[in-house]
């Protein structure tokens, strides 16, 4: 999209939309996952709408999404060669 623009144009757009991710992730409905505390404990605490940011680390555990919430990771995770990356979602 941003390919046949020139230069100035894609700096400026990308400046763009790193505020808007800065934006949204420093709002007030974002809650952080401490690295200690286990993502169901953090979801439970989350209300309708939060965003659940994880940082890096291996979670494994047994997850029941029962509110509209959404779930990412941290700046810059990458799935390394190799790992295995499981997720299974179920709508109703």
């Amino acid at each position: 999209m941003f390919a046949k623009l020139p230069f100035s144009s894609r700096q400026y757009a990308s400046l763009v939309c790193r505020r808007w991710r800065d934006l949204l992730l420093e709002a007030p409905f974002c809650r952080h996952v401490a690295p200690s505390q286990s993502l169901s404990v953090a979801l439970q605490a989350c209300s309708p709408g939060d965003t659940l940011i994880c940082p890096p680390g291996m979670y494994q555990e047994t997850l029941l999404v029962d509110k509209p919430v959404r779930v990412v990771a941290e700046d810059h995770w990458r799935a390394e060669q190799g790992e295995r990356v499981s997720v299974c979602l179920v709508h109703r």
